[in-house]
């Protein structure tokens, strides 16, 4: 079995843990005999190879004594370097609760917010999110300023659906970055996307954007909620606000046109090009629209939008690769070409699904 990585300590791998984590129903049987083997590895390791260990509680740690500023005055002693040797032992031989258990007592020991995130990593990392949720809120006590720390929590009571514990802290989230707001609103979505009730996401959606109805990201917010609650017209609405209020936004004219496709495809490219107009340096709009119209096999206008995102990019090798089949006489794009195209028109537009 694949032993406890040494550092999981990222924002993006922790949210990524905590997406995965839930119920695990078979690493608990065995657990006290488990224990028992870690105590006695930890020791035989400590013996026989002391440098190396000392060396990874130190990788954890830091590279002194825990008195840094900020942090409290407890030097890695023998008492914690052995707590520390059978927390890593447990995580290598498979053992995540026992080894988040014991990351967890440290902390609690030290009141050290890198022991505390350590506790946290280990813990989704073995899916229990019980020694997770305790481990986030003592690293946040410990680390108030980590928006890391707000972020765990707020994702562990997203995903084990408590919408009503999660809502405080996702509070918290956006008011503590106003100077980001764009991006942490940008991130409601694919957070609370996996929850099955879409109905209770898009209220809480509402209730955490209401301060900041002045954004256009807040509108897209909601209009991405409504949209996976199915309220179509609802999300229309919001996403039209948005691009009032924000009239060049690319990231709210693909989505608009996602809306729009679902009802008819001449509407959707017709709002495409009508956005093109306004705002003809809109590159990936222009990129987007070129492929739908691929997609309705109307090359010659695909042609002309190439060469114009060609001419905006005269390095770019696909966008070459791609117009000059098109530049064939019409109806004598052959299956080089159609390759071609395919190649160019996979997986490349930033839409949340393909306007087809």
């Amino acid at each position: 079995m694949l032993g406890l990585p040494p550092i999981l300590a990222t924002p993006v791998v922790v949210l990524c843990l905590v997406l995965g984590a839930c119920t695990h129903p078979d690493a608990r049987a065995g657990h006290d005999g488990g224990a028992r083997l870690a105590v006695a590895d930890a020791a035989v390791a400590a013996q026989s190879d002391p440098e190396n260990f000392e060396a990874q509680a130190r990788q954890v740690f830091g590279t002194k004594a825990l008195s840094r500023t900020g942090l409290p005055d407890r030097s890695l002693d023998s008492d914690l370097l052995y707590t520390f040797l059978l927390a890593e032992i447990a995580g290598q031989r498979g053992n995540y609760q026992i080894a988040a258990q014991a990351y967890l007592e440290m902390a609690k020991t030290t009141r050290d917010p890198r022991i505390a995130r350590r506790a946290t990593e280990v813990a989704l990392y073995g899916r229990y999110t019980d020694i997770a949720v305790e481990a986030a809120k003592l690293w946040l006590a410990t680390e108030k300023d980590s928006v890391a720390a707000r972020q765990t929590l707020a994702a562990l009571f997203v995903n084990s659906t408590d919408l009503h514990s999660a809502k405080p802290w996702l509070q918290q989230i956006l008011a503590a970055d106003v100077d980001n707001i764009g991006q942490s609103l940008a991130q409601l979505q694919p957070l609370l996307a996996k929850h099955a009730d879409k109905n209770a996401v898009l209220a809480l959606v509402k209730e955490l954007t209401r301060p900041y109805r002045e954004r256009p990201e807040a509108h897209l917010a909601v209009a991405e909620a409504s949209l996976a609650a199915n309220k179509v017209d609802a999300a229309l609405a919001e996403i039209r606000e948005a691009m009032r209020l924000r009239p060049d936004w690319e990231t709210g004219a693909l989505f608009q046109a996602q809306i729009l496709n679902r009802e008819s495809r001449a509407k959707a490219l017709d709002y495409l090009k009508t956005f093109l107009d306004a705002n003809p340096k809109a590159h990936e709009v222009r990129l987007a629209y070129a492929r739908q119209l691929i997609n309705d096999k109307k090359f010659p206008q695909a042609r002309v939008e190439f060469w114009r995102l060609l001419e905006a990019n005269p390095q770019n090798g696909d966008k070459a690769a791609t117009t000059a089949p098109l530049s064939a006489p019409t109806g004598a794009v052959g299956a080089a070409g159609a390759n071609e195209i395919d190649n160019l028109t996979v997986g490349r537009t930033p839409l949340t699904a393909p306007l087809a």
